[in-house]
């Protein structure tokens, strides 16, 4: 940071009658969540955004009408002079290592973990809203909390895949026609919309071995979505996505769209509005059903519709 780079900020004075000791108190809790930087007694400072001019606002009102007094000034300072009183260096530190002794042992249930990672996550997020000059702590504090929901996630879904990394290779359909795409058993959106894929798109033969032991049911067919499969994670995509790319299929917009949908619900990521409703049905057809394959039929219905609408919508662009 450059010591004379001028910045915009917003200073709050106020003075608070000695009797008013709740007022007080929850004065500077409000503050503390907002992030502001305490310049002396009384006196507090934040960036000049719109939004914390805002709360600061609310909390001059509520200070006047408790008989204190309270005034806003806008000032410009040098960002060097300033940004030491944001520094959130020893909240990161705090939080990173109570989540590393959070990392889930043999007495911690899977349940247990998943909520420790939940909390964990909130308070770093709280932390990273206050954080107005973030560093290498934010980094290094969201990569600890990163690992940590990884863990639990392998503990929570065991046979989940590992995503590989590299370059997807382009495959000829016409080299993997009335074949048996073999996959792990109790499927869900991934394995269901990979199987509609294959079969829709690429092999119209295919069928299915839902497999509870896939390192042995591999061998006489082809693997999709665990790991050491033929088409499994690949970096950010999920198998979905990995057979569109290797067949070739990304210029139909119905089927990327699909595929936007199945990311989201295996995996999370960027929020599509339509995927709480595909997720719903699923869990509704599974609940129907007691067979892995009287599922996918099931699914497969549910994916035909929905690449039929989003053509529909898609030719009227």
């Amino acid at each position: 940071m450059k010591e004379d780079l001028q910045s915009n900020w917003t200073l709050l004075i106020l003075t608070i009658p000695g009797r008013q000791t709740a007022l007080r108190v929850r004065m500077w809790r409000k503050l503390k969540v907002l992030g502001a930087g305490t310049l002396q007694d009384g006196v507090y400072v934040v960036p000049a955004r719109a939004e914390l001019r805002s709360v600061l606002e609310d909390q001059t009102a509520d200070i006047r009408v408790a008989g204190g007094t309270a005034q806003l000034f806008d000032v410009t300072g040098r960002a060097a002079d300033f940004a030491p009183l944001f520094d959130r260096t020893a909240e990161y530190e705090a939080l990173t290592d109570r989540i590393r002794k959070a990392t889930p042992g043999k007495r911690h249930t899977v349940a247990r973990a998943a909520r420790a990672v939940n909390t964990l996550r909130r308070e770093f997020e709280a932390i990273a809203a206050r954080d107005f000059f973030p560093g290498p702590a934010l980094d290094q504090t969201r990569q600890a909390l990163d690992a940590l929901g990884a863990r639990v996630e392998r503990l929570r879904s065991p046979d989940e895949p590992r995503p590989k990394h590299g370059r997807i290779k382009r495959r000829h359909p016409a080299e993997y026609q009335n074949r048996t795409w073999v996959t792990r058993a109790g499927p869900w959106v991934d394995r269901l919309a990979s199987a509609w894929l294959i079969r829709r798109f690429i092999d119209a033969g295919a069928t299915f071995k839902w497999s509870k032991r896939v390192a042995r049911g591999a061998g006489r067919g082809t693997g999709f979505d665990f790991d050491g499969a033929a088409f499994t994670h690949v970096d950010g995509k999920v198998t979905y996505e990995v057979l569109v790319e290797s067949f070739g299929l990304e210029d139909d917009a119905a089927i990327v769209r699909i595929g936007a949908i199945v990311h989201f619900v295996d995996v999370g990521g960027i929020s599509v509005a339509e995927a709480p409703v595909i997720e719903a049905l699923l869990h509704g057809m599974k609940r129907r059903t007691r067979s892995d394959a009287a599922f996918f039929a099931l699914a497969a219905t549910l994916f035909d519709d929905l690449y039929a609408g989003y053509q529909v919508e898609e030719s009227r662009r």
